[in-house]
């Protein structure tokens, strides 16, 4: 048996390491994940800070936002084809044509009867597909744009092998400490979704994955539509980027939230997890009234004093709700008042951006939330709080 000693831990993660390191050795790769797994259950709390050190730099948002569009289309050109953008220039999708006036000889018509014109297509297409002879500039040409596509495969291939490593990663952990995974749940949340959001779905499985075993950590069981509706508003921070399957299962996983949360409020742990969808329904009239007065209610039960909401992302919302649309600015203005007594002196930047709002209504609901901030201005001011004060003092 093992003991969670110092050093047992510290060789079991050099294994671990070693393992996640070998690029050739798929049962490397299964044995390291499955000592983690295991090392989950009797040590996460000191495995988790070097696992998310090592992690964070697998899971990097910067590097899939910095690939474009025609990078994803060489990625998915098969090697020794150059990639065609035509689609992408154009919004024309290639479609595979029939071939209308196919000459059928005498010879395969009495061979094949009616098969005869099916014969003589294949033909045809085969034909038409031979590649022409190319000059010898034209091969240079041709083999030095192969290099160049080739290194761009390269690159994408080992950012979606580098992120999947670090999504399985998170989600042996998840497998292995249910229970005590709750306690990095926000943690792990803030490596997660920022990558869903730019996945381009590269790594849209790996998400998806992740997130179903990040539900599993809750302090209720989570019904698998709330991860699936997760991954969608993450990656798709505007509803009228939603398919209309993709809008419905958005809706009906804010309502299997609220069903399975029983009417009860959840850890803030738990609560940081599913934010974001809580968030996007608020922010999104066209989830429909009903579905977004239910989860501006589900956000309003995680207001309790003493406890570590996320209270700045939470007046951020509400104040973007405040400004755009006036059916639930009330409630919203009331429930900013309660986060805002829960806010530090110096992380008061969503409220001074509302400070200066168009409606006078919502600038005057800013402010009082802004006056229930405990201690303002505090040893370290706003940089921008004297200069919003100043402009409010001659509104």
């Amino acid at each position: 048996s093992l003991e969670a000693g110092p050093n047992s831990i510290t060789g079991l993660c050099a294994m671990s390491k070693a393992g996640l390191a070998s690029r050739g050795s798929a049962f490397d790769r299964a044995c390291a994940l499955g000592a983690l797994e295991s090392l989950a259950g009797y040590a996460l709390d000191d495995v988790m800070p070097r696992v998310l050190e090592a992690v964070s730099g697998d899971l990097d948002a910067e590097s899939v936002c910095a690939l474009t569009a025609k990078d994803i289309v060489v990625w998915a050109t098969p090697r020794g084809q150059l990639a065609r953008f035509e689609q992408l220039e154009s919004g024309y999708v290639p479609q595979q044509q029939e071939e209308k006036n196919v000459k059928i000889s005498k010879e395969d018509k009495k061979l094949y009867g009616a098969l005869a014109k099916e014969f003589a297509a294949e033909k045809a297409a085969k034909k038409k597909d031979e590649k022409p002879k190319m000059t010898k500039q034209e091969e240079e040409v041709f083999n030095a744009r192969l290099a160049e596509e080739e290194g761009v495969r390269a690159t994408v291939a080992a950012i979606k092998e580098s992120a999947e490593l670090g999504l399985a990663v998170l989600s042996s952990l998840c497998k292995g400490n249910r229970k005590g995974m709750h306690a990095h749940l926000p943690a792990v949340s803030r490596l997660v979704w920022p990558l869903a959001r730019a996945a381009r779905r590269l790594v849209a499985g790996g998400v998806k994955a992740t997130a179903r075993e990040m539900a599993l950590c809750c302090s209720c069981r989570l019904s698998e539509q709330v991860p699936e509706a997760l991954f969608l508003v993450s990656e798709s921070p505007s509803y009228s980027n939603l398919t209309p399957d993709d809008a419905a299962n958005v809706r009906g996983g804010v309502r299997a939230l609220v069903a399975d949360m029983g009417g009860y409020p959840l850890p803030v742990e738990s609560f940081e997890l599913v934010f974001p969808l809580l968030r996007f329904a608020v922010e999104n009239p066209p989830v429909g009234s009903e579905v977004q007065d239910l989860a501006l209610k589900t956000v309003a039960q995680h207001a309790s004093p003493g406890q570590a909401w996320p209270s700045a992302g939470i007046i951020g919302t509400l104040v973007g709700v405040m400004v755009s649309n006036a059916r639930i600015r009330k409630a919203a203005g009331d429930l900013a008042l309660k986060h805002a007594a829960q806010l530090q002196p110096h992380d008061v930047s969503e409220l001074l951006d509302g400070c200066l709002a168009a409606d006078p209504a919502v600038r005057s609901a800013v402010l009082d939330c802004l006056a229930g901030v405990p201690g303002l201005p505090g040893p370290n001011p706003h940089e921008y709080l004297d200069a919003t004060l100043f402009l409010l003092a001659h509104d």
